[in-house]
């Protein structure tokens, strides 16, 4: 063999240990990703069985959040898997051609759903991000599903917000909103009212709509009680301003002022998963 022909055999074998190690470098790096990508997801989603197991116990609406429940499980499960996928990469694990294609293919679907989950996730969370400085006429409370008859931290982060802007804004009507009454007939509205009473709202300035069972109704209820160009101040949880500002503006409410309140970081990842599921049934009915 020539001193030429040596040289670029090993000049070869160099390249391709190279690029083996480079290679087992970058593998490296995906397995730790996908292994905290996945230690995260399997956390939020015991986090998330957990609350919801706990609101559907004590809530007026069961069913509503059982059927909410089982859909939010399969968006956790299609993180679940693409996390688990990049972790062990376990689709394109088979030696047989077919099978590694079949593994490519549900690979994409399952990476493509995970995008999709965390798009809507970051839009939600960039949605609540957003504050109105303005004044409004009036002030709609969107109410919250009750447990055991009592209102819950994230309704009363919402009646805190409501108290603040009062205070600022000693004109401001505010309209409470929502029904599903608790076992002894309270409606949300009329819970939220006792709420604001306590802590000195006087009840000249509140008005109840108290018949709505969803966001939908809150507002074509409340804007029977409204005139159309008042501008009007939301107020709800910062996961779930988004899409009451949508449904607002669907109702005909032409001037919208945001006023996101505060979350409680204990339920935030079962209150997230429930607003991308309502975002999905809206972009598919």
């Amino acid at each position: 063999m020539s001193e030429k022909s040596l040289k670029r055999k090993l000049d070869r074998r160099r390249r391709e240990r190279d690029d083996k190690e480079e290679e087992s470098v970058a593998v490296k790096i995906r397995k730790i990703v996908g292994l905290v990508f996945f230690i995260a997801v399997l956390i939020l989603t015991i986090n998330l069985c957990i609350v919801m197991i706990h609101r559907i116990n004590t809530v007026a609406l069961k069913d509503d959040y059982e059927r909410v429940f089982i859909r939010e499980l399969f968006l956790m499960a299609f993180l679940l898997v693409g996390s688990l996928d990049l972790w062990l990469g376990f689709f394109t694990a088979f030696k047989n051609k077919a099978l590694k294609v079949i593994g490519w293919i549900l690979r994409v679907l399952v990476l493509a759903g995970c995008v999709c989950i965390l798009f809507i996730s970051s839009r939600v969370i960039a949605g609540g991000m957003k504050h109105s400085a303005e004044n409004a006429d009036c002030v709609i409370v969107l109410g919250m599903a009750l447990e055991d008859g009592k209102p819950t931290r994230d309704l009363i982060y919402r009646l805190e917000e409501a108290i603040d802007y009062k205070e600022k804004n000693p004109k401001a009507i505010l309209i409470l909103t929502g029904g599903n009454p608790d076992e002894n007939g309270k409606t949300e509205a009329k819970v939220m009212c006792d709420f604001l009473k306590e802590n000195g709202i006087k009840d000249d300035s509140i008005f109840l709509e108290d018949k709505a069972s969803t966001t939908r109704e809150n507002f074509k209820n409340s804007a029977e009680m409204i005139h159309e160009n008042a501008k009007v101040a939301i107020i709800t949880n910062n996961y779930h301003m988004n899409r009451a500002v949508r449904i607002a503006e669907e109702a005909n409410f032409r001037n919208v002022v945001r006023l996101p309140a505060h979350a409680d970081w204990k339920t935030y990842i079962a209150s997230l998963m429930w607003e991308v599921v309502m975002e999905i049934n809206n972009i598919i009915s």
